[in-house]
């Protein structure tokens, strides 16, 4: 089975394979998010780690776990690989109707997730074709990811972030907002109908950091 096969794997075969994967799926996410519209900042790319890019985004790497097992266990190989499927399917088209009527967006977003997981690990698994394994290939480490970053970037046009009081004064009048964070260093992003400035401080020079649910005027850029 797949699962004994991944728990075999020698600390030489995750440190070759696995960990590259990693980074490149933490790239490509961070790649979504600094190149979308609302952050249109890209040259921050330059500032991260491989260490960065491996702890980008757990999230994704749970959809893709749980895609490889429900593959592993519940379908069992591809011999039912495509009854599998469609019962997958039907399973998720269910979970996200029911939670539309609860939290339409994030069920949404569940749905894309969790189906384009799915179906790009079994191409990548399963599939002869070379063009369909590429295609699975580049779902899960460049297509979702970018996504993902792109998404999870709305949260500045939104005003969903974290505010920042920074222990010294500052030129740009008005609140700072943690936007990401690399090493002992944050950064920080203050959002104006012009540009957006952005800022590198250490995580010392960082008095306190406010919920941005607590904050009234959060969406008053």
């Amino acid at each position: 089975m797949l699962i004994e096969k991944l728990k075999d794997l020698k600390i030489v075969d995750l440190i070759t394979v696995v960990v590259p994967g990693i980074i490149v799926i933490g790239f490509s996410y961070k790649f979504g998010f600094y190149y979308s519209k609302a952050i249109d900042a890209n040259w921050v790319l330059s500032l991260f780690t491989p260490i960065d890019f491996i702890t980008a985004q757990f999230n994704l790497y749970m959809y893709y776990f749980t895609a490889v097992v429900y593959l592993d266990r519940v379908i069992g190989g591809s011999e039912k690989l495509k009854e599998g499927l469609i019962t997958g399917n039907a399973t998720m088209l269910g979970s996200f109707i029911g939670l539309y009527f609860l939290q339409g967006k994030i069920a949404f977003i569940f749905y894309v997730y969790a189906l384009v997981s799915l179906h790009a690990i079994a191409l990548i698994l399963y599939s002869k074709s070379i063009g369909l394994r590429s295609l699975g290939f580049l779902a899960i480490f460049v297509i979702l990811p970018m996504i993902a970053g792109g998404q999870e970037a709305t949260k500045v046009s939104q005003g969903i972030l974290p505010v920042v009081k920074l222990s010294k004064t500052i030129d740009v009048v008005g609140p700072w907002y943690l936007l990401d964070k690399f090493s002992d260093k944050a950064i920080l992003i203050k959002p104006t109908q012009t540009m957006n400035y952005f800022k590198v401080v250490e995580l010392k020079e960082i008095e306190y950091i406010q919920s941005a649910k607590l904050d009234k005027n959060i969406n008053k850029f």
